[in-house]
């Protein structure tokens, strides 16, 4: 009988060092916050960086420098987005320190689970991306 819990005891060990399992399958193992990505990639080069970017969702900001060969995206973790729509503002300054971008959009968080249906952590994301005219739009997942 102890050979057998034993064995029980490896299995489920072995389970939750892959990631548990949905469906059958096993479930990778990454995480996930939740919050709003903003995807800067569109907005012209001839903008010199750093660039100063200020992201906020829903009250909550995040303001950091992009450097030259940094990817250009910003992300705004926010622990209490809902299924309701949020404000999201971004304001990015170059180097010079000209206001390259002053964007506003309403984006409507959704469940997003990282590792696939049926797998933890689901979260509740939104991207957005601004096009090289400083408009700022929310993507789909």
């Amino acid at each position: 009988m102890h050979r057998r819990a034993a064995l029980a005891l490896a299995a489920a060990l072995l389970a939750a060092a892959a990631g548990g399992s949905c469906s059958g399958r096993a479930c990778p193992g990454q995480g996930a916050d939740p919050g709003v990505s903003f995807d800067l990639s569109l907005l012209p080069a001839t903008n010199p960086r750093p660039w100063e970017v200020t992201a906020c969702v829903d009250g909550v900001c995040s303001r950091r420098a992009l450097t030259e060969g940094e990817a250009a995206q910003v992300f705004v973790q926010h622990d209490g987005l809902g299924g309701q729509p949020v404000g999201v503002d971004l304001e990015v300054h170059d180097a010079a320190g000209v206001v390259v971008v002053d964007a506003h959009a309403r984006v409507a968080p959704r469940q997003w689970a990282v590792n696939g249906e049926g797998c933890e952590p689901v979260v509740r994301r939104a991207w957005t991306a601004v096009d090289p005219s400083g408009s700022l739009t929310e993507q789909p997942l």
